[in-house]
């Protein structure tokens, strides 16, 4: 009962880390990597910017929408993951939102300054604070993200650890007890065998007393074995005790014999 309590208990810590291995592989690991994306992709974006405006080359523009789209793709494939919790898929939805609307701001802004426009600083004023919040928030969600993969991986090794002793425990109290009961059956037995032999030894030397039995109760092979012993003593016995009568009719008829 003890073994079998102790199998469905690491059956079922079996299942859940399964589940939670699940979760990380589908979920938390994906979305760590995505998250730790998008906000590289976006720190490349706003220093793309800064750069165009500083040395007036268009071309970090282009850099830098790329960037933003690759952040934005980022966050859409961590939206994506239904097995991440309500409030996570909304907090990156929102900030997805948020990342969008500074793209399209921050690219025509910027590239009007770029062509030397500078009248454009306090919408840059405005960008950079949105900027600075938006960096915030990615570096909260891959931390969160972060923490919440390795909570979830060191309680899979804790399970994991948990199973094993478990199990190396059952094994031991299994093979204890299959070996305590091995030395139980194998001694009783051996008892038997030596009874068994003893009191046939007394037959053959004269010496048992033929009014006692062996054990027959026992349903095996010893058993068996007594149930025959225990019925040829009784044929001895009644043998005997046949010569006995026999010897004394003879004894009387020999003294009658004599008188007469």
């Amino acid at each position: 009962l003890g073994y079998s309590a102790s199998m469905l208990y690491v059956i079922t810590e079996g299942q859940l880390a399964q589940k939670r291995l699940t979760g990380v592989s589908n979920a938390l690991f994906p979305a760590s990597q995505q998250s730790q994306a998008a906000l590289n992709a976006f720190e490349l974006q706003t220093k793309a910017y800064e750069d165009a405006v500083t040395v007036g080359d268009k071309k970090l523009l282009d850099v830098a929408r790329e960037k933003g789209e690759t952040a934005a793709r980022s966050l859409d494939g961590i939206a994506k993951m239904t097995a991440l919790r309500p409030a996570e898929l909304k907090k990156i939805q929102e900030t997805g939102v948020k990342l969008k609307a500074y793209c399209a701001g921050a690219q025509a802004v910027y590239t009007e300054m770029a062509s030397g426009k500078m009248d454009q600083m306090e919408k840059a004023a405005e960008l950079a604070k949105q900027s600075t919040e938006l960096k915030k928030i990615l570096a909260s969600l891959t931390q969160g993200f972060t923490k919440s993969l390795q909570i979830e991986i060191s309680a899979i090794k804790s399970a994991s650890q948990r199973e094993q002793y478990i199990n190396g425990l059952a094994f031991i109290v299994v093979v204890t007890i299959s070996m305590l009961m091995m030395v139980i059956v194998v001694g009783s037995t051996i008892r038997r065998i030596k009874k068994t032999v003893k009191q046939l030894q007394d037959i053959s030397e004269g010496q048992w007393d033929l009014t006692a039995r062996l054990d027959g109760t026992q349903k095996d092979e010893l058993g068996e074995l007594a149930l025959c012993i225990n019925m040829f003593v009784e044929k001895l016995q009644d043998i005997i005790r046949q010569l006995s009568g026999n010897s004394l009719q003879l004894a009387d008829a020999f003294s009658r014999l004599n008188s007469s």
